[in-house]
């Protein structure tokens, strides 16, 4: 095992054949506004938010005014657990928020959210669901029961962990604590003899700082370089797990019914549009986190492929989605049946995916 050079891997990005029109929509009638409250639980000053911000001014834009996000309250109004519920109930109208912490009432989203053991390339999980759920009811009632539905599934970058101290490969996870996000990722840590901790994700750096986490599970981009710069000692893993984690931007049904047809068309229609865009904005975000790492030369250290492959046979990956399956089957849910219709999606998405890299390294070439 040995050290990756960040720098030998940033000269090996490739150039991005992709560009996503923001044209504005269809010329609306002048109207009072219609003002949306939003809320997450991250700060709206973190590279990532950047996403949410260009999409409230660009429904602003296309609606001519017509909808106004106005309330954004970032961290600090409602923790990751409660937003989903949140806007169910009215308390907001939006949210970002992610299944993985709310796997009761999401139970197909929590699923298929192992991106990284069912879809190859960034972009393809967050399309492979948003497909399922225009297509197929059991995906829309994943949402619907809560009373939100998906104004568009956010991607996740490729998976990034740190570890306090060094290590040579995932044997020497086991017996650490280990911030993990996701039931199948969880339970496969648990099976390979590591204990799974289920953290927020501002609190990891706390958490760790305190002792009470020996590593963390991160989904890349610059949150996940950050541990090499404020946590003395830490280093950084690129597992090779693939796109992993993430969650979408969900909005209350009743106030969605409600607005009128063409601002209603208009948030479909951006959809599949505004995936696309945010998964370019998770690439440029990986790879400013590559530039930094390669700046500052933090400590990186890249798993092998065999590696990887022992790593996943002893987490037991395939016994976890199936166990996983069988329990929400026995609950209802058509687990088998949504994993046979996502598989199916992803296995054409994975041979028309414009991001052909499944690395942890991006495929931008460029940063602003």
């Amino acid at each position: 095992m040995k050290m990756t050079s960040p720098s030998s891997l940033w000269k090996g990005l490739l150039a991005l054949p992709v560009a996503v029109a923001l044209s504005a929509g269809p010329a609306a009638q002048a109207e009072d506004a219609i003002e949306l409250s939003f809320a997450t639980y991250y700060p709206g000053t973190v590279a990532w938010a950047d996403v949410e911000h260009a999409y409230f001014e660009e429904i602003e834009k296309r609606s001519n005014g017509r909808l106004k996000v106005t309330k954004k309250h970032w961290k600090g109004l409602f923790g990751a657990k409660e937003l989903q519920g949140a806007v169910g109930d009215g308390a907001v109208d939006i949210a970002w928020c992610s299944p993985l912490y709310t796997p009761a009432d999401n139970p197909l989203r929590t699923l298929l959210i192992g991106g990284p053991f069912l879809g190859k390339y960034i972009d393809v999980p967050p399309l492979a669901f948003t497909h399922l759920y225009d297509t197929w009811e059991p995906a829309a009632d994943d949402f619907h029961k809560n009373n939100v539905v998906p104004l568009y599934i956010r991607p996740g970058p490729q998976m990034g962990m740190a570890i306090k101290g060094d290590i040579s490969s995932p044997d020497d996870l086991v017996g650490k604590k280990i911030r993990a996000h996701g039931a199948i990722f969880s339970q496969g840590l648990q099976n390979m003899g590591a204990v799974p901790v289920l953290v927020e994700a501002f609190d990891i750096e706390q958490q760790m700082r305190a002792g009470n986490l020996d590593a963390t599970s991160e989904t890349g981009g610059q949150g996940w370089a950050k541990y090499a710069q404020n946590i003395p000692g830490v280093t950084l893993i690129d597992p090779r797990i693939g796109p992993y984690g993430a969650g979408h931007m969900i909005m209350n049904k009743d106030k969605f019914e409600g607005l009128p047809a063409d601002l209603r068309k208009m948030l479909v229609d951006m959809r599949y549009e505004w995936t696309i865009l945010a998964t370019r904005w998770v690439a440029v975000d990986a790879a400013k986190a590559m530039k930094i790492i390669e700046d500052n030369d933090y400590p990186l250290v890249r798993f092998t492929e065999e590696q990887f492959a022992d790593w996943r046979a002893k987490m037991k990956i395939d016994e976890a989605f199936a166990a996983l399956a069988e329990d929400y089957e026995s609950r209802g849910v058509p687990a088998k049946e949504a994993l046979e219709r996502y598989r199916a999606i992803t296995e054409i998405l994975n041979k028309t995916s414009v991001y052909p890299n499944v690395d942890m390294v991006p495929v931008v070439p460029t940063y602003n």
